[in-house]
């Protein structure tokens, strides 16, 4: 997530090629429509072009603006919706991680509060286990939903035993894997003494709140949003840039140049805004920062059971906060 002012070199890099080839197309039609009906003002005579507009009965007013102004209303409406649709997938996954970040918290108050010295009075090996499992899932999650398998796997020793990882490197799902096999130590630390029977069916419910977490940011991650609405505003807002110098030309002539390349520019902002948020788990600029996240949870997390804290996360050298 870009948590800095957007800097000009982004800007230019998204910007500057369409607005090389919307003023190369702008250009373009000035010249044909002023040959075509004005060819005086070339200093030409009447020639094949002005004879050709002629006989396709290209009137010399180009295409009324009336006509270009209804089309670009009607694509601002689709801009708006899509965009809209967009923000609601993105607002959706930032909830989620920050519901995330709040049951991790409750999570390890639990297990901090109620894990007891047990038959073999290991009450606080149960406490690190539980905790270091859960920052492996937390981890873990935003590697999967990001589609970094490797990652994930280089990720688990940090947290968990090597016959863990040897086992989870077997998965398809390890966040999945993990919840299973955090509810077993649960289990068998109620069976050992270490957690209190109904205590342990809190913090069951609690691992099914995790559950239902994964379960919501993976239904973002395999829906995506409908092709056609990320395919039909990019080529509408294309079509509009090319038929709006049609309509300016022969109000202001040479002035359709900079004033339609610069109303394009901005429809083609709007959509390319909303197709930049639409996906929060593709590892973008612009995506939840999910490792971010996970580093704000792990420092907390740390403190609770009396570790050191991982340094804050920062911003890299681009603005951009993963």
């Amino acid at each position: 997530m870009i948590v800095n002012n957007l800097r000009p070199l982004v800007i230019a890099k998204l910007m500057v090629p369409h607005i090389i080839g919307l003023t190369l197309w702008n250009v373009g039609v000035v010249i044909f429509h002023t040959l075509g009906h004005f060819p005086e003002r070339w200093g030409l005579e009447r020639g094949p072009l002005y004879y050709s507009s002629k006989m396709m009965m290209w009137s010399d007013v180009g295409i009324p603006f009336g006509a270009i102004a209804a089309l670009g209303g009607a694509l601002a409406i689709f801009l708006g919706f899509r965009n809209n649709s967009a923000y609601d997938r993105w607002w959706e996954a930032r909830k989620i991680w920050g519901g995330l970040v709040n049951d991790s918290r409750s999570w390890t108050r639990q297990v901090v509060a109620w894990a007891e010295p047990g038959v073999n009075d290991d009450a606080d090996e149960v406490k690190k286990e539980l905790v270091d499992r859960h920052l492996a899932f937390v981890y873990g999650l935003a590697h999967h939903l990001r589609g970094q398998r490797a990652q994930l796997l280089e990720m688990l020793p940090r947290y968990v035993s090597e016959d863990e990882v040897t086992r989870y490197a077997r998965v398809p799902n390890i966040p999945t894997a993990l919840l299973i096999e955090q509810g077993k130590r649960v289990a068998a630390a109620r069976e050992a003494g270490n957690i209190e029977h109904f205590r342990h069916l809190s913090m069951d419910r609690m691992l099914t709140r995790l559950s239902d977490i994964q379960g919501k940011c993976e239904r973002i991650k395999n829906t995506p949003l409908p092709r056609q609405y990320d395919a039909f505003p990019r080529w509408f807002a294309y079509f509009y840039g090319f038929m709006l110098p049609f309509g300016l030309v022969e109000p202001i002539g040479w002035g359709a140049v900079p004033i339609s390349v610069s109303i394009t520019i901005i429809f083609l902002s709007l959509e390319i805004s909303g197709r930049s948020i639409e996906n929060p788990f593709e590892d973008q600029a612009m995506d939840t920062p999910m490792t971010a996240l996970a580093t704000t949870i792990e420092r907390d997390l740390k403190v609770a059971i009396g570790e050191e804290p991982p340094p804050r996360a920062t911003p890299n050298d681009r603005g951009i906060l993963m």
